[in-house]
């Protein structure tokens, strides 16, 4: 039934590196998003834009990141590290509908009233929320083997810590936010660090079951 997890990546070697710095990663990424869920709760969600269900999905994954990382690190499990993917898409799909929501409601306002606006910012809202879906999906499908293409994830890394980059240092001088909307958003530029380790650290299953084979035919 689950045929397609024999495609799965495995665990590359006996590195300790990347089974240490991921956890120590997704340990302070999963501080600021249950940071970001606990004052949304707190306020009655006032301070923080966000829905009742987009902050279940986004505590369920900071829970998913920081388990995956551990599973990651003690049983070298591929498949199951890459759930806290699934829910990061999920989570991810809130604040884009809500950028692209709110840029039609914008533009339905200046025209109405003949207004003359700048809509980049609604663009590159979108678009970064766009990046972290995709690469929370793509890392998803690579863990589990049904997208063996590791190359898509290290662009999808870098494009979204550069537009994370980007979007914070445009947040602090044009719209002198609070230093905690900062840094609940900041944060990301150190989770998608993440897949970027976590691909380094895996690689195809197909070679060990090739030498495996030659070893079985020598054998007879």
């Amino acid at each position: 039934m689950l045929s397609f997890l024999k495609k799965a990546p495995v665990f590359k070697g006996k590195n300790l590196v990347f089974r240490i710095i991921i956890p120590i990663i997704a340990f302070i990424s999963s501080i600021f998003i249950f940071a970001f869920v606990i004052v949304g709760i707190k306020s009655n969600y006032s301070l923080v834009t966000a829905t009742p269900a987009h902050l279940v999905f986004k505590s369920l994954f900071g829970a998913s990141l920081l388990i995956c990382s551990i599973l990651y690190a003690l049983a070298k499990s591929v498949p199951l590290s890459g759930i806290c993917g699934f829910f990061g898409f999920i989570a991810s799909l809130f604040p884009l509908i809500q950028s692209i929501n709110d840029y039609f409601a914008a533009k339905s306002f200046a025209e109405q009233f003949s207004m003359t606006q700048d809509f980049s910012s609604y663009w590159t809202t979108t678009g970064v929320y766009a990046l972290y879906a995709l690469l929370c999906l793509s890392v998803f499908l690579y863990s589990v083997g049904l997208f063996p293409y590791p190359v898509p994830i290290l662009v999808l890394s870098a494009l979204s810590f550069l537009a994370t980059i980007f979007i914070t240092i445009e947040r602090i001088v044009a719209y002198n936010l609070e230093p905690f909307s900062i840094m609940c958003f900041a944060y990301a530029a150190l989770a998608v660090v993440i897949p970027v380790l976590f691909v380094i650290s895996t690689k195809k299953p197909t070679a060990n079951k090739r030498k495996s084979e030659i070893m079985n035919n020598e054998k007879v």
